[in-house]
């Protein structure tokens, strides 16, 4: 009886003789050395929600590109019946978004995370943007498939590519970007090009901060700007857990309106910098100076409104920190009309605050008078109410040549031209 003959080991075996190259990354242009034996379990770690964006989808590409032994994004999709076989379908964004969705819940749910500690689910806008993100740093390939995506489940990129069977999105007009609908495919790329450009500073990517620390101190300087003389503070506010969540969903929500966002924000961060603020008392109240108070009592007569009382404009102030005279500004006669009563007044000053400050020119001083009207706006004559205005000028009052001259023509012409027509007439 002859000993039977060793078998020769199989050359993807680690330490075999023959240096082994898997197929897909041969065809990438790998050789032997410059590949590695993981386990899935590692890759998808990178999926958990404490990852940053782009992160957790490179964790999730590397499980479906390459633990399907290709460099094309794939997932099992069930046959028709329950007999048939899984095949191989092409991944897409939303899939991407699905998975990643799902591996935040299992990870919460392993750690007994709570509800109100979690971060919100990814959304669609931020897959795009990030894979675009992506893209641009050399790490994918973004492709329209021209024709059955199943086609493509075997081939290579550079196959693909050779057959004319794809058309790599950035090569492809904006408008035809739009029309992409499912025939998006994406590719890992087994060797990255170079990054069209490497920022410095720090950068948010998707619907989470890069560097959670000092990006959050970066926008909460951003949203309180008087914080930067309060370093404490600010550094207090950015490790807030509840901040930092509620810069996620800032991030989410400012692709589809910015403005709505920031003022969303805005509010939830005052209220958590200063949950339980103390009303002014009435001591704040007589120390208040009345400058502040005269002028918004003025604009808020003009628009033929209730004037706001002392201590609603003490408040107001309290609010503003330093801004008054800006804020004053943006009280326009257009924002004034929408005014129903002065409660609103704190709503006004969060939405003030929240719109970052545009450059404008040093304003004007609220004691400013003009020699000539002392800022009623009509030459020699002083009103408290609409209807007396219009009865003045009807009289034969003259309107000053200065801004608040201006003003006031704008608001009494309308309402002469009411009176004359017999409409609204002024009680």
């Amino acid at each position: 009886m002859q000993p039977a003959k060793a078998s020769t080991p199989p050359e993807h075996v680690p330490g075999a003789k023959a240096p082994y190259v898997p197929p897909f990354l041969a065809k990438a242009g790998i050789q032997a050395g410059e590949w590695m034996h993981t386990s899935k379990f590692t890759v998808r770690s990178f999926m958990r929600p404490d990852y940053t964006l782009d992160v957790r989808i490179l964790g999730c590409l590397m499980n479906q590109c390459h633990g399907y032994s290709g460099d094309l994004g794939v997932l099992m999709k069930r046959g028709k019946l329950n007999s048939d076989p899984a095949i191989k379908v092409p991944l897409s964004p939303d899939a991407i978004r699905t998975t990643l969705n799902k591996a935040a819940t299992d990870a919460y749910d392993e750690s007994g995370t709570p509800k109100e500690a979690r971060r919100p689910p990814v959304l669609r806008q931020n897959i795009r943007r990030t894979l675009a993100q992506m893209e641009d740093d050399g790490l994918i390939d973004r492709m329209r498939a021209n024709g059955e995506l199943l086609k493509l489940v075997n081939l290579s990129l550079g196959e693909a590519l050779a057959k004319g069977l794809v058309t790599p999105v950035r090569d492809l007009a904006q408008a035809a970007r739009k029309k992409l609908n499912r025939q998006l495919v994406i590719y890992l790329l087994a060797k990255p090009r170079a990054a069209k450009a490497y920022n410095a500073a720090l950068v948010i990517k998707g619907d989470y901060l890069a560097d959670g620390k000092t990006q959050s101190i970066q926008l909460v300087f951003d949203f309180f700007p008087e914080l930067k003389a309060a370093p404490e503070e600010a550094a207090a506010l950015a490790a807030n857990p509840e901040a930092r969540r509620i810069f996620a969903t800032y991030e989410q929500e400012c692709s589809e309106a910015k403005e709505h966002a920031r003022q969303k924000a805005f509010r939830a961060l005052r209220r958590l910098r200063k949950p339980a603020k103390a009303p002014v008392s009435d001591q704040q109240v007589e120390l208040f100076a009345p400058d502040f108070h005269a002028e918004l009592c003025r604009r808020f007569q003009r628009a033929g409104k209730p004037v706001p009382t002392k201590r609603q404009a003490a408040e107001l102030a309290s609010l503003l920190h330093g801004r008054e005279a800006e804020f004053l500004q943006s009280l326009t006669l257009e924002k004034l009309r929408r005014v129903q009563h002065p409660g609103v007044l704190p709503s006004l000053a969060d939405e003030f605050l929240a719109t970052p400050a545009p450059a404008l020119p040093a304003p004007r001083p609220v004691l400013e008078a003009c020699p000539r009207c002392a800022n009623s706006g009509l030459v020699g004559v002083e009103w408290d109410k609409l209807p007396e205005a219009v009865r003045a000028v009807e009289a034969g009052a003259r309107y000053c040549d200065c801004n608040e001259g201006s003003l006031t023509h704008d608001l009494v012409e309308p309402e002469r031209l009411r009176r004359a027509a017999g409409v609204g007439r002024a009680s």
